[in-house]
């Protein structure tokens, strides 16, 4: 590999980590430390705020709060680095 193959690779995984990281860590938002984040918690994130907020879509088994795994899939889908399947929608039917 050459160092413009290397660089380029590099160059890369900076700009996908930058995205991902524009969004603060699920820990440092679950101010309680119980592993879920409710819509208080996240009130820095515009996303999550106002009318228009992003919680229901976040909480894929609509029980009111968002675990680690909910956020995960929320940042990646909102950040363009989702897998291809994990594309779907994180919604889960509660039949």
């Amino acid at each position: 590999m050459n160092a413009r193959m290397i660089m380029a690779l590099v160059l890369s995984l900076l700009m996908s980590s930058a995205f991902a990281s524009s969004f603060p860590t699920f820990e440092q938002l679950d101010v309680d430390g119980n592993g879920m984040l409710t819509e208080s918690e996240l009130g820095d994130i515009d996303q999550f705020k106002g009318e228009d907020s992003e919680f229901a879509e976040a909480d894929g088994n609509n029980n009111g709060t968002i675990d680690s795994a909910e956020y995960k899939i929320w940042v990646d889908l909102e950040t363009g680095t989702a897998s291809s399947d994990s594309n779907a929608s994180p919604k889960v039917s509660n039949n």
